[in-house]
């Protein structure tokens, strides 16, 4: 398989390719990969066989983890390269686990009542081919929404639609 193909089961079972990931990290953070390595709990080879699209999965959790938490740990403190700093030295020292809580998102709907009404202002039929898709779907994460939920939801949302 060659790196592109890769890179693109990357950002499918993700949402983005390891590269620009990772690289954003390190640019962040302002550190070398070999750092970001040993904060997320990677060996520095494998971080560059991500990298490098030469490997698709991360095969434990909580390395998984520990990059997401870098990433709103990113958001959150912004520039400042203390906080940032002391923000790394919080992941490398942490055990862990994905869970299926969402991050909130400024100006996101809040509810299921608020997502049904937003989804409702497109056709029906769109929603209703995206319902079979969700449901034809097989999740690779236990992160992912549940497919036969999302397609309720579309579903439902669908009916609304008219």
């Amino acid at each position: 398989m060659d790196a592109a193909a890769i890179a693109r089961q990357q950002q499918q079972l993700y949402g983005q390719a390891w590269a620009p990931r990772l690289r954003g990290l390190m640019e962040r953070y302002a550190i070398p990969q070999s750092r970001l390595a040993a904060v997320v709990g990677l060996s520095a080879p494998m971080l560059s066989q991500l990298i490098n699209a030469q490997r698709v999965k991360v095969s434990n959790p909580a390395v998984l983890a520990r990059i997401v938490r870098l990433e709103e740990l990113a958001e959150q403190r912004g520039g400042d390269q203390a906080a940032l700093a002391a923000g790394l030295d919080e992941v490398a020292g942490s055990t862990p686990t994905l869970s299926t809580v969402q991050r909130v998102v400024p100006g996101a709907v809040a509810g299921r009542e608020e997502l049904l009404a937003a989804l409702a202002t497109y056709p029906a039929a769109e929603l209703r081919a995206a319902a079979q898709a969700a449901q034809a779907m097989q999740s690779p994460l236990a992160m992912q929404p549940d497919p036969a939920s999302l397609a309720a939801l579309l579903n439902a949302a669908a009916d609304r639609a008219g």
